[in-house]
C-alpha cells in the first residue's frame, strides 16, 4: 500500500514540473533598434499575437533589447508575429532623461501599419534587427 502512495506522490510531482499548460512555446529573442541608422536610445519593442500573451522588451540606451513573455528573457511565442515599437510614456519620474527620448514615427506604433514582423524559431536564439526611418512612407 505504501508503494501506491509513493507512486501517486511521484505522479503529482511530475505533473507540476515544466511549463504551465496555459503557456505557449517561446524562444529567446534579442535585437537592436535603429532610427535613421542610429541606435534608438529608449522605448519598447512589442510583439503582438492573436493567441496568448504578447512579448515586450525595454530598449536600452545602445538600441538593444531582450523580449519577455512569461518570465524574464524567455523571448516571444514561436511563429510569425507583427512587431511594434513604442515610445516611453512622458513621465517626469522616468529614469530615462528627456534628452534621450526620441520621437518614434507613428506608423511603427501600430501592428497594422508598422510593416515589422518577426519569425520566432523554436530552440534557437532569434535576433531581430529593426531599422526604422523618419522618411515618409511611399505609396
Amino acid at each position: 500500500m505504501k508503494f501506491f502512495g509513493y507512486l501517486s506522490f511521484a505522479m503529482l510531482l511530475s505533473v507540476g514540473c515544466g511549463r504551465p499548460s496555459h503557456q505557449l512555446d517561446t524562444a529567446p529573442v534579442s535585437g537592436k533598434v535603429t532610427l535613421d541608422g542610429q541606435p534608438l536610445p529608449s522605448g519598447y519593442v512589442v510583439v503582438t499575437t492573436t493567441k496568448g500573451r504578447m512579448a515586450s522588451g525595454k530598449i536600452r540606451s545602445d538600441g538593444t533589447f531582450d523580449l519577455t513573455t512569461y518570465n524574464e528573457g524567455d523571448g516571444a511565442q514561436v511563429g510569425s508575429h507583427p512587431v511594434v515599437v513604442n515610445e516611453l510614456p512622458p513621465d517626469e519620474f522616468s529614469p530615462v532623461p528627456k534628452e534621450q527620448r526620441v520621437p518614434i514615427p507613428a506608423r511603427y506604433q501600430s501592428a497594422g501599419t508598422s510593416g515589422l514582423m518577426v519569425e520566432v524559431k523554436p530552440d534557437e536564439e532569434n535576433y531581430l534587427e529593426l531599422r526604422l526611418t523618419t522618411e515618409a512612407v511611399k505609396k
